[in-house]
Formats: C-alpha cells, sequence, structure tokens
C-alpha cells in the first residue's frame, strides 16, 4: 500500500514488461520483444507488493533480498528506470547506465541480464539472447528455469551515470 497514490508510470511499465507472457522465440527477442501483456498478471504482481523501488548513485551497488520458494518453474526478475535525455545528435542514447545482476551466495552463482545482438544485419538480429551486461538498454531482464529454493541477492549497480544519482523499478515474478 502506497497511501493511496498511484505508482509511477516507470513501475506500470515495468511491472507491464516482467508480468507478459513470453510468446514467439524463447526470452526476449526482436519480433515479440518481452512479449505479450498479461493484465491479470500485472495486478497480481502490483497486489503482491513484488517490486522495488530505488534509486544509485555513481559506483554504488544497490542489493535487495530476494528468497525464492521451493518448486519454482521459472524466477522473472526485470529492472528498469526512465533515463534522463540525451544530448541532440549524442553517439549513444544511454545516458545513465545501470546494470542488473541475481547473485546466490550459497553457489557464488551469478546470473547477468538477457541481451540481444544489435549488429544491424538481419542474420544478427534473428539470434538468441545471451547473458551478459546490457550497456544499451533501460530495461534489463533475468531469467532462470528451476531455480533453487534460497536466499538470492538482487543488485543493481550504477555502472555509468551522468547525473547525481538515477531511480529505478525492480519486480520479480515466480
Amino acid at each position: 500500500n502506497n497511501g493511496g497514490n498511484l505508482p509511477s508510470s516507470a513501475l506500470i511499465k515495468t511491472i507491464l514488461i516482467n508480468s507478459a507472457n513470453d510468446v514467439g522465440p524463447s526470452k526476449v527477442d526482436f519480433q515479440s520483444g518481452f512479449g505479450s501483456v498479461n493484465g491479470f498478471r500485472a495486478m497480481q504482481t502490483l497486489l503482491n507488493g513484488n517490486f522495488i523501488s530505488g534509486s544509485v548513485i555513481p559506483a554504488q551497488e544497490a542489493t535487495y533480498n530476494l528468497i525464492i520458494p521451493a518448486n519454482t518453474r521459472e524466477i522473472k526478475i526485470t529492472l528498469a528506470w526512465i533515463d534522463p535525455p540525451a544530448a541532440v545528435n549524442a553517439p549513444k542514447a544511454l545516458v545513465n547506465d545501470i546494470d542488473l545482476e541475481l547473485f546466490y551466495p550459497l553457489t557464488s552463482q551469478t546470473w547477468q541480464p538477457w541481451v540481444l545482438s544489435n549488429f544491424p544485419h538481419r542474420d544478427s538480429l534473428l539470434l538468441p539472447a545471451v547473458r551478459k551486461r546490457d550497456g544499451l538498454n533501460t530495461v534489463e531482464q533475468i531469467t532462470i528455469d528451476n531455480p533453487t529454493a534460497g536466499n538470492y541477492i538482487i543488485k543493481v549497480k550504477g555502472f555509468a551515470l551522468a547525473t547525481a544519482s538515477q531511480t529505478f523499478h525492480i519486480v520479480w515474478q515466480f
């Protein structure tokens, strides 16, 4: 409950992306993006409070605990933020680059978000997403199929910020 205030458009955007049904090729892709909107699941996410709003400063790492229950078929975590506008004709539109990681302390395993090839050729644009640091987009998503139950840590890093801080939203679903 946020005191009767409406959620921000940035939070709604993150919830809609995270709660989408995966359609087309597996994970994120250029044909169907993050999938097809699932309004019911989006409302469940909002009502269950499966989101975090925060901010980071340059070179800072914000961490959040996440308990993944037993018998979870998939965990999906999305980070999104509203980036300040880039300068006209800037070589890169992303102004504030922040990064998402999921860490499992028991095994020291780390997952990075799914990233698509951005090389402007048809063959490259059809390649499946791979896990790596994303330095291009304001939405990052991590999924894990059949994760081990336990305590995980969501990490958000202020990789390269042109402003004093950057607010963000994290949404998850099991």
